[in-house]
Formats: C-alpha cells, sequence, structure tokens
C-alpha cells in the first residue's frame, strides 16, 4: 500500500515539473518574440526617413544663466517724526503714481509745532544772555544761534506738513513694505512705504565661474519668464558684481539686467531664464545639423524634388548655435532636406 501511494506522488511531482517547464519555456518564447518586434519597431524608427525645411531667421548664441525679477525700490516718507493717522495700501497692492498712501495726524502735527514753540522761546532767551553775559563767548552764541535756527526749521516743516499732511505715491508699482501702523510715530530715517518701481524693473541673474568672463556690461540680454510664454524679453547688462558666491563646490557671479522695452507685466519674485548673447545673425537661411552630413570633406544635404525622388547637393553653412547652422550656398528658402530612409 505504501509502494503505492509513492508511486502516486511521484507522478503527481513529475507532472507538475512538466507543467512547469512548458509554462517557463512558453514565456521564453514569448519574450523574445516581443523583444523581435521591438527590435524590429526600433530599426524602423532608426530608419523611418526624417524631413527638415529651410527657414530663414535668427541664430544666437550665449551664455546662459537663471533668476529673479525685481524692482527698483522707491522709498516714501515724511520729513519730520509724525504720528500717523491712516495708512491707505497694504503690501502687495499695485498702486500707481499720485495714488494716497498715508495722511498723517493734523492734531498731533499741532500739538508737536505748541512743543517746539516753547523750546524756541526758551532757546531765544538763552542766545540773549549769552550776549550779554559779563564773559562774553563768541562759541556760546554761535551755539545758541544754531538752536535757534533748527527749532525754526523744524517748525516750518511741521507747518508744510499740516498743510499737506497726505503722502503720495511718487512712482507707480507694487507696495514691497511698510514702515508703520495707524497712530504710530514716524520716523525720517525708515520709509513708511517702499514702492517697487513697474518702470525700473531688472533682473538679478546667477552666472557660472565657467561664464563669467563672457558677460560684460551693456551687453544684449534675453530674458524668459515661464509665466509669459513665448515671449522674448530684452535686456542689457548694467552690472556685473565680481564678488563671488560659494555654495559647497560651486562658485557662482551676480549680474544686473535691466529690463527695456514696453510693461511686460512682471512681478517682484519671478523667476526667469537668461541668454547672455555672444554672436546673432538675423534674417538667414537655417537648417537644422542633424540633416547636415559630412561626405569626402564636403557637406552635402538629401534635398526631396517635387517627384518625391531626392538629390544630394553640396552645400556652405556658416554660423552655428550646435543645434541649426546658418545655410550660405546651395539651398533655398523652402526646401525640404531628408535624412535616413
Amino acid at each position: 500500500m505504501g509502494g503505492e501511494i509513492r508511486k502516486l506522488v511521484f507522478k503527481k511531482k513529475k507532472s507538475l515539473t512538466i507543467i512547469f517547464l512548458i509554462a517557463i519555456l512558453a514565456i521564453t518564447a514569448g519574450y523574445f518574440t516581443i523583444k523581435n518586434v521591438d527590435d524590429k519597431n526600433l530599426e524602423e524608427e532608426i530608419n523611418r526617413p526624417r524631413e527638415y525645411e529651410v527657414t530663414r531667421g535668427n541664430i544666437t548664441a550665449g551664455t546662459n544663466g537663471a533668476g529673479i525679477i525685481k524692482f527698483e525700490s522707491v522709498d516714501h516718507n515724511f520729513s519730520q517724526s509724525v504720528t500717523i493717522d491712516e495708512i491707505y495700501v497694504k503690501e502687495g497692492q499695485r498702486v500707481s503714481e499720485g495714488d494716497k498712501l498715508v495722511s498723517l495726524s493734523v492734531e498731533e502735527i499741532q500739538k508737536k509745532i505748541n512743543e517746539l514753540y516753547g523750546s524756541l522761546k526758551r532757546a531765544n532767551m538763552e542766545l540773549e544772555q549769552a550776549k550779554k553775559a559779563p564773559e562774553y563767548s563768541k562759541d556760546a552764541v554761535e551755539l545758541a544761534e544754531l538752536e535757534v535756527y533748527r527749532l525754526n526749521t523744524e517748525i516750518n516743516k511741521l507747518y508744510e506738513l499740516r498743510e499737506s499732511p497726505v503722502l503720495y505715491a511718487k512712482v507707480s508699482g507694487v507696495v514691497m513694505s511698510l514702515g508703520g501702523t495707524a497712530n504710530s510715530i514716524t520716523s525720517p530715517d525708515i520709509p513708511i512705504v517702499v514702492i517697487g518701481n513697474s518702470d525700473k524693473v531688472f533682473a538679478e541673474i546667477v552666472v557660472s565661474q565657467n561664464d563669467i568672463n563672457n558677460i560684460q556690461k551693456d551687453q544684449i540680454v534675453t530674458l524668459e519668464v515661464a509665466a509669459l510664454q513665448d515671449e522674448k524679453i530684452p535686456g542689457k547688462v548694467s552690472y556685473v558684481n565680481l564678488k563671488p558666491n560659494s555654495e559647497g563646490n560651486s562658485t557662482t557671479y551676480k549680474v544686473i539686467v535691466d529690463v527695456e522695452g514696453k510693461d511686460y507685466g512682471l512681478l517682484e519674485g519671478m523667476t526667469t531664464n537668461a541668454q547672455f548673447i555672444l554672436k546673432e545673425v538675423k534674417d538667414v537661411l537655417i537648417l537644422s545639423n542633424k540633416a547636415i552630413k559630412l561626405k569626402d570633406g564636403n557637406q552635402v544635404v538629401n534635398v526631396k524634388n517635387e517627384d518625391g525622388t531626392l538629390r544630394e547637393v553640396t552645400i556652405q553653412t556658416g554660423f552655428s548655435d550646435g543645434r541649426n547652422s546658418e545655410i550660405l550656398s546651395g539651398l533655398k528658402e523652402g526646401d525640404t532636406v531628408v535624412v535616413g530612409g
């Protein structure tokens, strides 16, 4: 009985092994079938004819960098320390030249004028005493006169502020920061409002140490901003900062590029890519370098005829940016060049 059971178990294991081997063979055969199909498709893709048209346009070569858009800052403040009554703008708000920004408390200005008049009265008394002193001192008189002059100047400035207690925007742009709140006291050294001037836009570009020697003042630059697709924004280098910025093993330099031309609607902080133009040819015949091959030391292409046949043409190229070449002879605009097949 035990022998029969062992025979049955052996037969079952043998059957499973055969089934397993058949499955492996089927998978392997399928793999090679799929691989052969993929290899065939890849070969067909490689050998598929590709057509390149001769066009007319510009070819540009240059050095690249990346950075952010910035606005020239314009500070707005009062000449005296005074109390703010109301602020009419918020950070990030777009404003126009002449817009109302901040108003002052006329009541607090008058209080300060009254206080200064009290100080002026005392200063005048001290001046008279200095002049009449038994031991007359020219220096003491001059110091007293300076104090009287200072107080009169401050009072006159406060009178002007009392007559015109509103601060207006000097330029159009975006409010970048506020230096006070309602009822706070201003300081002549701290701007109450800082506006980023939308008419004075520039880009701060980071350039690698390998490329910085290719950059110079007044160099033409093309800027591209992700928010403005397909827009080529002209610019010009206004400043090259040769102080290095080192992070890890990387050394970079900052270059300032002034944005030229119309208002593109740029905002501070937008990221931008920059191409510093080293050389550019305009309104020339252009062909992809992929369409050009060398034969016996000559540059040749296969031009497609009207009937679909091909003819080999020797050409002469000029300037190239590494992707496209200027065609000096052998082709005309609209010609179709075929590669492969």
